[in-house]
């Protein structure tokens, strides 16, 4: 009878009866231990958080106990080129760490989504020693996240069932910037990588968003938006739209074209489906940068103009302190 002194009240979530389930046998060795415990006066109440709901119960040594399970948390960093897993001690010191691809569902789908990120944390937990039962949270940081709901709750509740019984919290890869960069405080985090996007907190805890509005007509300043620029500036110097600089020599070489013109199906076919293969079309822009080409060295010129203005677009929607505003990217 003591088993019913388990309380299970729901937050935010809605629980379905499996999920019920689960959580109930999650946790009913708490409540086990409760029913071997004399008396009914307890006045301590321990809370026992976890993703669906959660339980109280009338248990001192439960105190101890979270000390043991609840110790250690699961980072992921995840971006539309590479997804960073690190795992650490409560003292925020990480004990493992490693990079995989990149896990964008624009990308490689939901499912694949969620099989990255499984695959990724059972490697680091295995890496680490560390049970699930160990952990006391998972969070989580995935481009594109807040930008379409259905998927969104898709993938939080494949996640949640997943990766059961670690708390998981998921959020867009910016919050994750801006929390490690600028350690939870007031300021704006900018993002340039796959895509382009700015993430800001203000003085009252408010956040805004600038950018990220997909490549097809926005993510400016970012490696896809220079790849797209590269190959734009490649076909006018080839057409004689514009002088021939080093980037049209070393694009030439880098695809072997012995007529300009084939690089239009190279990129049709193997480039501009793949954002990742897109993106990654820059480091030829940047190799012509290097070399002295100014057609090149424009293009991340008016990059970083870019950039500067989704800054400002993110101050300008907060309120901020008396202190100097502070950015990192």
């Amino acid at each position: 009878g003591h088993l019913l002194k388990v309380l299970l009240f729901y937050q935010s979530f809605e629980m379905s009866a499996r999920t019920i389930q689960k959580s109930y046998h999650s946790y009913q060795w708490y409540a086990l231990q409760a029913a071997t415990m004399p008396g009914t006066g307890r006045k301590l109440w321990f809370l026992l958080q976890n993703p669906y709901g959660s339980c109280i119960i009338d248990l001192e040594k439960t105190l101890q106990e979270r000390s043991i399970y609840m110790k250690w948390y699961i980072g992921i960093d995840g971006g539309g080129t590479k997804t960073a897993f690190t795992i650490g001690h409560e003292d925020g010191k990480p004990l493992h760490s490693f990079v995989d691809s990149g896990c964008s569902h624009l990308s490689i789908g939901i499912n694949g989504v969620v099989e990255l990120i499984l695959s990724g944390v059972k490697r680091i937990l295995a890496a680490a020693n560390i049970r699930p039962e160990d952990c006391g949270g998972c969070c989580i940081g995935l481009p594109c996240y807040g930008e379409n709901q259905a998927a969104d709750e898709t993938i939080s509740a494949l996640l949640q069932e997943k990766l059961f019984p670690i708390p998981v919290k998921i959020v867009n890869d910016g919050v994750v910037g801006w929390a490690g960069s600028l350690n939870c405080c007031e300021g704006i985090h900018l993002v340039a990588g796959t895509g382009s996007i700015a993430i800001g907190c203000g003085a009252d805890g408010t956040f805004a968003r600038s950018g990220g509005w997909a490549e097809f007509f926005g993510d400016e300043g970012s490696c896809y938006w220079i790849g797209r620029e590269g190959m734009s500036l490649f076909s006018k110097e080839a057409d004689g739209r514009l002088p021939k600089s080093a980037l049209y020599t070393i694009i030439r070489d880098a695809y072997q074209l012995e007529d300009d013109f084939a690089f239009i199906d190279k990129v049709i076919n193997e480039i501009a489906p793949y954002r990742d293969k897109t993106a990654g079309f820059q480091r030829y822009v940047l190799e012509a940068a290097n070399a002295g080409d100014r057609s090149a060295q424009e293009i991340y010129r008016s990059a970083a103009k870019e950039l500067a203005l989704i800054v400002r677009g993110v101050k300008s929607q907060l309120s901020w302190s008396d202190q100097p505003v502070h950015v990192s990217y």
